[in-house]
């Protein structure tokens, strides 16, 4: 992957592609976003939707719902057509398939798995699935088939999806310096992310943790992330996760906290696992 980003390397001269950029410019004016929006309203209007080529990161603190954002954003992004393939290392496709299947039809994930929808979640659990089954692909993937950059870049290959998730990226082995969550394997893996999302010119949305003793005055930061500040240096965008309230698990708060393109923008979430809702309020 790195050699790949060197030897993909090319030059543009400015003064002979004017004419280009032009056609470039009006054709943005006839679509709603320059890239994929993730389906939040104010965070697309902020960064004109994820692009290719960009590596954006979503951190939060432990046990905050980093993974369930990003495979709401998964749905969103399916729902308008689009291909995504989810890559979790935190949990195994069962499970991400339970989470994604309360998520997208609004039914109780503890009931799910007890096999105890009422008949009204049945009902809607079923239209949800003859729904999908004559949709595109959208692919779950999960670490025992792939725990390096390496063999990401085979899964893309072999899928060629419009948009990868990356959920727990600082549980990859780094092939290079042959260790796994130290500061030099994950700068090591957070460039070659990069480089990855530049070779197929895809969003790559990669998510990690960020340590609570460097939060600022309770906020999530940038520079709360732990672990390595590759993630800072790398990444396009930083989308920041956190409760609203310590005490009150009903909502989250999710905001711009870094961007190479954009300014900040938030977006309040009503966060639900009765209904299997992560969204806007009001959406």
């Amino acid at each position: 992957v790195n050699e790949s980003g060197v030897l993909g390397t090319h030059e543009v001269d400015l003064t002979k592609n004017t004419e280009e950029r032009y056609k470039e410019y009006l054709s943005i004016q006839n679509q709603e976003f320059l890239g994929i929006p993730t389906g939040f309203k104010e965070i697309d209007e902020a960064t004109a939707g994820l692009q290719g080529g960009q590596l954006v990161t979503i951190i939060a603190p432990p046990k905050t719902g980093k993974s369930q954002v990003a495979l709401q954003m998964a749905i969103n992004i399916h729902k308008l057509g689009k291909t995504p393939m989810f890559q979790s290392f935190e949990m195994s496709n069962l499970e991400q398939q339970h989470r994604h299947d309360a998520m997208r039809a609004h039914i109780s994930h503890g009931r799910l798995i007890r096999g105890a929808l009422t008949p009204v979640e049945e009902a809607r659990y079923r239209e949800m699935l003859t729904k999908m089954g004559s949709m595109h692909k959208f692919y779950l993937t999960e670490s025992i088939s792939g725990a390096t950059v390496s063999q990401l870049a085979l899964k893309l290959e072999k899928h060629r999806p419009e948009i990868l998730f990356v959920d727990g990226v600082y549980l990859m082995f780094d092939e290079i310096s042959q260790e796994r969550g130290t500061p030099l394997a994950l700068k090591n893996i957070t460039q070659s992310m990069k480089r990855l999302a530049q070779k197929y010119q895809i969003p790559i949305v990669q998510s990690t943790q960020v340590l609570r003793a460097k939060m600022t005055r309770g906020q999530v930061t940038a520079d709360s992330i732990g672990y390595s500040s590759s993630f800072h240096q790398d990444s396009d965008v930083i989308f920041a996760l956190q409760r609203q309230d310590e005490e009150d698990d009903s909502s989250r708060l999710l905001r711009i906290v870094a961007s190479r393109n954009c300014g900040p923008a938030e977006v309040e979430l009503l966060w639900d696992w009765e209904e299997g809702k992560f969204e806007e309020y009001g959406s």
